[in-house]
């Protein structure tokens, strides 16, 4: 592990229960999570085995999980981690994921393991986009899906201290940057490449407008501006 994803994954493991509560309480909770029920019901099958990649505190690994969904998160943050396991010990055990330490970018799982591989907001944290790309599809069954949601997050970079807080500017400094390129994605032409370079196909971009309208409306988490996400979809044929 490089030193960067050390200081990354300690930030993320010093944040978990204070993002897991927000995820849970802000007032729009209800109201995002029945949106992202609805944006990945049509795109899975039945029953679908699932990755997870970078998990956190689970979010999406449960949202999914509590939809009869076998799920299976990875993260390099082992504070997430335990936040995860302790939503899911809540849960009756059939709703319960597994959660390993795992890196999203290099799954250590054999090739055609899961149904669909599943990220939320970690496309643009990646070291190695085109790498963590091409490690899912390969974990894809034939007729497997890749789903990722993420947004344009900081296309002109990361500098106002104000607005995301010492500690986070300090774990994504300059030098960290840099090393993140995805950072700066003001579009997700980009992700599409990586994409069909994996050999993924059908290969789509979709707009979340009604989590960008909810935004809109209701507001965000402290310090963060509302920002129009999207979410990619490929198929392992």
């Amino acid at each position: 592990m490089t030193a960067i994803q050390s200081r990354l994954d300690a930030y993320w493991s010093d944040r978990a229960a204070s993002y897991q509560r927000y995820t849970v309480t802000n007032p729009t909770a209800s109201q995002r999570r029945q949106i992202f029920e609805r944006t990945l019901e049509p795109l899975l099958p039945a029953s679908a085995q699932v990755l997870d990649v970078g998990t956190g505190t689970g979010y999406l690994a449960q949202l999914l999980a509590d939809a009869g969904h076998r799920v299976t998160g990875i993260d390099t943050a082992a504070g997430m981690l335990d936040e995860a396991r302790r939503v899911a010990a809540t849960r009756p055990a059939e709703h319960q994921p597994t959660y390993l330490l795992g890196d999203a970018t290099a799954p250590a799982f054999a090739d055609a393991s899961f149904d669909a591989v599943t990220s939320r907001f970690v496309l643009w944290t990646l070291p190695a986009r085109d790498t963590a790309v091409a490690s899912w599809a390969r974990l894809l069954r034939p007729g497997g899906v890749v789903v990722a949601i993420d947004a344009a997050h900081f296309p002109n970079g990361i500098t106002d201290v104000d607005d995301f807080g010492e500690a986070f500017l300090t774990a994504y400094n300059a030098d960290t940057q840099q090393r993140l390129p995805n950072v700066f994605v003001d579009d997700p032409a980009v992700y599409v490449e990586s994409f069909r370079a994996a050999g993924l196909t059908d290969v789509t971009v979709t707009y979340l407008d009604n989590l960008y309208a909810l935004d809109l409306a209701e507001g965000v988490a402290p310090g963060h501006a509302p920002i129009r996400p999207f979410v990619i979809t490929g198929t392992r044929r």
